[in-house]
């Protein structure tokens, strides 16, 4: 018996029996193969899609000086590519790359030898890949400062779901929340003067002080996701849903004073774009004038293959045969 629906696996068990031998299974992958394409965006443009082979690509990140970019691919492992000759070096099975920003490294999570959650720094150059934290839960590094100092991830903990965390690149390295609560805390990015931490909290854009304290404000009115700061300081640029497509926004913002204040609104794009969660989904260049950000897949034919369809077998015989 078995299938050959699309489809990547879950890992787990596709299939359960009863008591009284009716078996119920699912043929293929249980998991959605997701195709996805790399693009530039300028602002107001089309998209103006990458000559790379179509995959599962995640988390795009522009190196500090623009020159290369790194992505996950999502059937495992991470690689840089040169910006303009797209020329491809592996980095290995990490996942969710983060630029230092000297641009000579990168921070990954990886799965230790004990099934322990583990962030580590792999340096271009090739030397072994330094751990940084290690946990119980699974850890998606997320941003670091624009001085080097701090290193912001995200925790998914089984009681309070994704909290933020940060942890100091110095001697000590003794990690810290940032937000731990019951709400749903996700893709933390620090300005560049390093006053201000923008995340996103149950599907909302939020603000606050960093490293605290001070209270949290709310920056948009519907749900948002991908925050990151403009490389200028000035503003805000999220992936707002809430009118159907993905939207690209700008968002002018003043964090001059003891709170972020918030100007006008522009969209800057709109598309198919896909996110990624719980840490960013594109990414900006250093001049601020192109975008770096995920097409996701077109409608697919008609004649596309279904997925992965659930089967019953009744009375099933155990000892070898089955009967429909």
């Amino acid at each position: 018996m078995g299938g050959n629906a699309p489809g990547v696996s879950s890992g787990v068990a596709q299939f359960d029996i009863s008591s009284d031998g009716t078996l119920a299974m699912l043929g293929g992958g249980a998991l959605p193969t997701m195709v996805t394409e790399l693009a530039w965006v300028r602002t107001g443009g089309a998209p103006e899609p990458l000559p790379l082979e179509s995959a599962s690509y995640l988390a795009p990140r522009l190196s500090p000086d623009g020159s290369r970019f790194v992505v996950m691919n999502g059937s495992g492992g991470s690689a840089v590519f040169g910006a303009t000759d797209l020329l491809p070096t592996s980095i290995g099975n990490g996942i969710f790359p983060v630029w230092t920003p000297d641009g000579s490294s990168l921070f990954v999570a990886v799965r230790g030898n004990d099934l322990r959650q583990e962030i580590h720094r792999v340096r271009l150059a090739g030397d072994t890949p330094e751990p940084i934290v290690t946990g119980a839960h699974p850890l998606w590094p997320s941003h670091v400062s624009h001085d080097g100092r701090w290193l912001l991830y995200v925790e998914t903990h089984p009681v309070t779901g994704n909290d933020i965390w940060m942890v100091e690149l110095g001697a000590q390295r003794t990690p810290a929340p940032v937000q731990a609560t019951p709400a749903n805390e996700t893709h933390p990015t620090l300005s560049p003067d390093g006053r201000w931490l923008l995340y996103v909290s149950d599907d909302y854009l939020y603000v606050r002080p960093f490293p605290g304290p001070g209270r949290e404000a709310r920056l948009w009115r519907t749900k948002a996701t991908s925050p990151m700061w403009a490389p200028d300081g000035r503003s805000v640029l999220f992936m707002d849903y809430s009118g159907g497509a993905a939207r690209i926004m700008r968002l002018q913002a003043n964090t001059s004073g003891d709170r972020v204040a918030v100007g006008n609104s522009t969209v800057m794009a709109s598309g198919r774009f896909g996110g990624t969660t719980p840490v960013g989904g594109f990414d900006v260049t250093p001049d601020g004038t192109r975008l770096l950000a995920i097409l996701g897949p077109p409608p697919p034919p008609s004649d596309a293959p279904q997925p992965a369809a659930l089967q019953l077998i009744v009375h099933a015989d155990l000892s070898g045969g089955a009967r429909q």
